[in-house]
């Protein structure tokens, strides 16, 4: 169909800052696709809280569903709810 548009994957969405990759928050990947935790930011509780979940670096991760920016994601094959504030700060 000449009127539609394309679909657009977050994989679009890298960014090249200085000819080197930026990293993403898993908030804004679309649902159903596959991504690999490049990061984890906050205070040492949270990191440690969700590296205990799963969410740790290079970790495959599946976002399942996506509403308001509360996700709920898929990770070593438990599927976790993480609200905005939480999922913004695992970094892909």
């Amino acid at each position: 169909d000449p009127h539609s548009f394309p679909t657009r994957r977050s994989s679009d969405l890298v960014l090249y800052y200085g000819g080197r990759c930026s990293m993403i928050p898993i908030t804004l990947v679309n649902e159903g696709e596959f991504v690999t935790v490049k990061k984890i930011t906050g205070s040492d509780a949270i990191r440690q809280h969700l590296a205990e979940l799963g969410f740790v670096v290079d970790a495959e991760v599946k976002v399942v569903s996506a509403f308001n920016g509360n996700v709920i994601l898929q990770v070593h094959g438990a599927k976790i709810a993480l609200n905005e504030s939480m999922a913004r700060r695992i970094m892909v």
